[in-house]
């Protein structure tokens, strides 16, 4: 697998996309319902299947694409530090783009919460973290760095990451929490740190869904207050400002000591000089011609397109 060829995977991932989801409104319309837990398990297929059939079709060995390397406890330890420590900066990001639109995962809260909190967790938090790591930690971010620097890898990997999400609210974040999974695979050179960061970090907001709906349930007249205080647009964008202001003071003290902790994270696992080298060979790398270009300029076009036509419509 090279760079030319994860690009028309996600091409290939995009038509995939709609066509399984034109295709299963139209059995659940015209045949049958499907169940939920069906539903959201073909969801991540979307991105495994072509991924899978890419790399057999490359003739790709798995052990260099995945690399799953063992980690130490004591750094499973710190991966979990960094990950609770990395939070407010994403949740920075995801509360800026709420003043232009909706916050997707609320706005799908309903559909999981119909489903046991077993289930649920399953499916978001360890299910979902393992397919998309082995996707885009994986096959993209490893295809993309025998054709480019690490750097230049890690940006185009989380870009692909934040549009395979197909929402800019989940996008923007997303794109973030790509960048820094790609820094926690070179810190410890295992793709069982991201899929660990990935297991909490979604894990963590399924518990706070589940535990935010008990509360409602427990505290009905608390619940009504909450909404009373945002009735106009106004309202909310005021609300949204307020939060933002104490998620920025917080993600400055919690982003830094992230940082630091990376490199302490690096550091027990001998891999130091590769964290550097992200920055001092950015430049390195093949030069890439219009043979690499067209279809990744197609996949930004598909997906950004499709994007910003779901906001207007």
């Amino acid at each position: 697998m090279n760079a030319k060829k994860v690009n028309w995977m996600f091409v290939a991932i995009f038509f995939m996309y709609h066509a399984v989801s034109y295709g299963l409104i139209y059995y659940i319309t015209h045949i049958h319902m499907i169940g939920l837990i069906p539903l959201n398990m073909v969801s991540e297929l979307i991105f495994i299947i072509p991924g899978v059939i890419f790399v057999f079709a490359t003739r790709t060995k798995w052990r260099d694409m995945l690399k799953l390397k063992p980690i130490r406890i004591s750094t499973v330890l710190i991966v979990i530090l960094f990950t609770f420590l990395c939070m407010p900066l994403v949740t920075v990001v995801n509360l800026a783009t709420q003043f232009f639109v909706e916050n997707a995962v609320e706005a799908s809260s309903t559909m999981f919460l119909l489903m046991p909190f077993g289930v649920t967790f399953f499916i978001v938090a360890i299910y979902a973290p393992v397919c998309e790591e082995i996707v885009f930690r994986g096959i993209t971010y490893e295809s993309l760095k025998k054709d480019m620097s690490v750097l230049k890898a890690m940006i185009i990997s989380a870009v692909f990451f934040g549009l395979a999400h197909m929402n800019f609210n989940q996008a923007a974040y997303a794109l973030l929490l790509g960048l820094i999974l790609v820094l926690v695979r070179e810190a410890t050179g295992s793709l069982w740190a991201t899929i660990l960061i990935h297991v909490v970090f979604n894990g963590w907001n399924v518990i706070l869904m589940y535990a935010s709906e008990w509360m409602i349930e427990a505290f009905p007249d608390l619940a009504g207050d909450a909404t009373s205080l945002v009735q106009t647009t106004a309202d909310r964008n005021a609300l949204l400002s307020r939060m933002l202001g104490i998620y920025l003071i917080i993600a400055a003290v919690t982003t830094t000591l992230a940082g630091c902790v990376l490199v302490w994270m690096a550091g027990r696992e001998g891999r130091k000089e590769e964290l550097r080298n992200i920055w001092r060979c950015r430049k390195e790398g093949k030069k890439n011609g219009p043979a690499w270009l067209i279809p990744y300029i197609l996949v930004l076009a598909l997906f950004l397109g499709y994007m910003l036509y779901d906001v207007l419509a």
